[in-house]
């Protein structure tokens, strides 16, 4: 429920502020947006745009719900499964209405609401950014503008552009803010520092970030506390002693691992005490710092595969495409995705993998998928001949796989050389053949596109 609610403040509710501000004469003009699939978007966004507004009416009806998700999360549980329904229509439908979208300068002042909400719901944040860059050149609200720039600066940071990120806070931006969105802020803050090495900065940012996220911990004990019946009382206890982890964890695993990495684990050691001596509870610190653990094992086993030679496929069925070797790719950058087809985080990075492919490919990006035989496809025994002839006919039509398949003939070689763990699992591999990038797990797909053009670039 926690993660339910998290998605109705930082953005949606930005979008929800402008299209008030969008009524006024500005938003008169004639709109340019009159296709059918954005006349069928925008009757998801009104709907979505009357969520907003009864979720505003009861913040404005119950002072105790403003700045307080997990309160706001509790009063909502009822509703949860109509809310879930408003927020899937919105990228479902956006998708087809953006597929003609090249710019935003000659768009109507109205017209750049909807195509706001449809570039954030779609993943397309440097769209976003245009879109917010264009709308800070208007005469808005003051409330308005604040919600703006601290959406722009949200935007920069995740795409690791702290600097230009940093331009558009000011005390009063922070200052509005709700608490979750502060985190959020802060968390990506962090990551971009560590991206770009500033260690100092991103440690600075974390804790920060962790403070936000105590107080929200805070808001989220009182809820809990108030359930009457025992048992519900501890499995929400439960559920949310594991969001609280995730959330502390994701904060500080990549920044302890990079502090260790550039021989500072005596400062890692510290920023780890002063993490919990933030959460506080001992039960909720102890979950926090064994999946701190286990993550900071993972990325120190990624960093020390980095600047390497990569290792060559062992012998593969090929799907798509002659047999391929990296000595055949060399001069090209290429990125692998090792990947299952019972792995449905693999098949969610599918969409994002063939966007690249589309992209990047005529500039000199190869993308490869690699599997093993699993011995059973849709819950079903089969045989190697059957498993190949499922992924060829079923599997990659259905998923619209665009870019080349090895399965491996004999066992995980490959995966093993790769150091393959978890699935999905990214490698970005440059011109050289050296491995320059890796992630296991949901990828960070704004990091990985970027490490893409890096690697373009050179």
């Amino acid at each position: 429920m926690l993660s339910s609610i998290k998605t109705l403040k930082p953005f949606l509710i930005i979008i929800t502020v402008f299209i008030l501000a969008s009524c006024g004469s500005q938003g008169q003009e004639e709109s340019k947006l009159v296709s059918k699939a954005w006349m069928e978007f925008k009757v998801a966004a009104d709907r979505y745009d009357s969520l907003q507004a009864a979720i505003r009416k009861l913040e404005s009806e119950d002072p105790e719900l403003q700045n307080n998700p997990a309160l706001l999360s509790a009063r909502l549980k009822d509703n949860m499964a109509d809310i879930r329904a408003i927020y899937q229509a919105i990228p479902a439908k956006a998708k087809p209405a953006l597929s003609d979208v090249q710019d935003v300068d000659h768009y109507t002042y109205g017209d750049l609401h909807y195509l706001k909400l449809a570039a954030i719901s779609t993943g397309k944040n440097d769209l976003a950014l245009d879109i917010n860059k264009r709308l800070l050149t208007f005469d808005l609200p003051a409330d308005s503008t604040l919600d703006i720039k601290l959406e722009t600066a949200q935007l920069l940071a995740m795409k690791g552009d702290v600097k230009e990120a940093e331009s558009y806070l000011d005390d009063e931006v922070v200052k509005s803010a709700g608490i979750v969105e502060q985190s959020q802020l802060f968390s990506n803050l962090s990551r971009g520092y560590t991206a770009n090495g500033d260690l100092d900065k991103a440690r600075e940012y974390a804790i920060k970030a962790a403070k936000a996220l105590k107080t929200y911990q805070a808001q989220s004990d009182e809820v809990v506390n108030k359930q009457p019946d025992e048992k519900q009382r501890l499995q929400q206890r439960i559920m949310q002693y594991r969001y609280f982890a995730n959330q502390y964890s994701q904060l500080a695993s990549s920044l302890v691992a990079e502090l260790n990495a550039a021989g500072r684990k005596d400062d890692g050691s510290a920023f780890l005490k002063t993490m919990q001596s933030i959460i506080g509870n001992d039960t909720l610190w102890n979950q926090t710092e064994s999946i701190i653990k286990n993550d900071v094992a993972q990325k120190e086993k990624e960093l020390s595969s980095l600047n390497k030679p990569a290792p060559e496929f062992d012998e593969h069925e090929w799907i798509g495409s002659e047999p391929l070797s990296l000595k055949k790719l060399r001069g090209r950058v290429v990125l692998i995705d090792f990947f299952a087809t019972w792995c449905k985080p693999c098949i969610i990075a599918f969409p994002h993998i063939r966007e690249w492919n589309e992209k990047y490919a005529s500039k000199g990006l190869t993308i490869i998928g690699l599997t093993s035989y699993q011995g059973r496809y849709d819950r079903n025994k089969v045989t190697p001949e059957q498993e190949l002839a499922k992924l060829k006919d079923d599997f990659i039509p259905k998923h619209k796989i665009t870019w080349p398949v090895g399965v491996e003939k004999y066992g995980q070689k490959t995966f093993k050389a790769y150091g393959v763990v978890g699935i999905p699992h990214v490698v970005l591999i440059d011109k050289k053949g050296n491995i320059r990038y890796t992630k296991t797990g949901a990828a960070d797909y704004t990091k990985t596109e970027q490490m893409i053009k890096k690697l373009l670039a050179e």
